[in-house]
């Protein structure tokens, strides 16, 4: 009778132990998926932070992020400094004719115009009306040669209307001519104009009231020598 007893109370706790077991082995389970969930989760969040969004990246020319941009972006040289050139010294200013030295004859005066950059000569006579003539940069389209020079001359009338104009002499120059002329036949004046290079620059020098032979000659010997300093 009393081992009934016995082996009744025995079964259920007997039967009890695997179901416990069980319960074990689950709850370990759960603590071990949550373990590797959070942990997954924690790097996925880090790098998330390493790296930032395609849309915050700056844009390449195809329209695509720059992901080298970002990286660099804690690394940024800075621009080295500008060194400013030395402005050139007077006179040798390659945009202007300041620079230019003329030799004036006895007589003869010579002024630099810096609004017009151009040179004006001159020789006042205590007999007789001034004399002068420029100097300036050649235009860019020039004749080339003296006969087309006055050709235009006389089509434009920039001499005095109806006037003739008659070669005095004519030379071949680098880059260009000389040519002196008269305008009028009755009371001729003596006019010039020269077209040469100077360096690598095409200057003009003419002269439309130049006085005598002589005096002509001097204001083109006082044109031939321009040079820069």
């Amino acid at each position: 009778m009393h081992i009934r007893h016995l082996l009744a109370a025995t079964v259920p706790i007997v039967t009890a132990v695997p179901i416990v077991t069980a319960v074990l082995i689950v709850t370990a389970v759960l603590i071990v998926t949550a373990v590797l969930i959070v942990t997954a989760c924690s790097k996925d969040s880090g790098d998330r932070t390493a790296v930032p969004r395609a849309s915050a990246l700056p844009k390449t020319t195809d329209g695509s992020a720059s992901v080298a941009s970002a990286s660099a972006g804690k690394h940024q040289t800075q621009p080295e400094p500008v060194t400013k050139k030395p402005p050139p010294p007077e006179g040798a200013d390659p945009n202007t004719l300041k620079g230019l030295a003329l030799s004036a004859p006895t007589g003869w005066t010579t002024k630099y115009n810096t609004d017009m950059d151009w040179w004006t000569f001159g020789k006042k006579r205590p007999d007789a009306p001034s004399l002068g003539g420029s100097l300036d940069r050649a235009p860019r389209r020039v004749q080339a040669t003296p006969d087309e020079y006055l050709a235009e001359r006389l089509a434009k009338h920039m001499d005095d209307k109806g006037a003739s104009l008659k070669v005095v002499e004519k030379e071949t120059l680098p880059g260009g001519y000389l040519v002196v002329y008269t305008v009028g036949d009755k009371h001729p004046v003596r006019r010039f104009v020269m077209i040469w290079k100077v360096g690598d620059r095409t200057l003009r020098c003419q002269c439309n009231a130049c006085g005598t032979r002589e005096t002509t000659s001097e204001a083109i010997a006082l044109c031939r020598s321009a040079a820069f300093k």
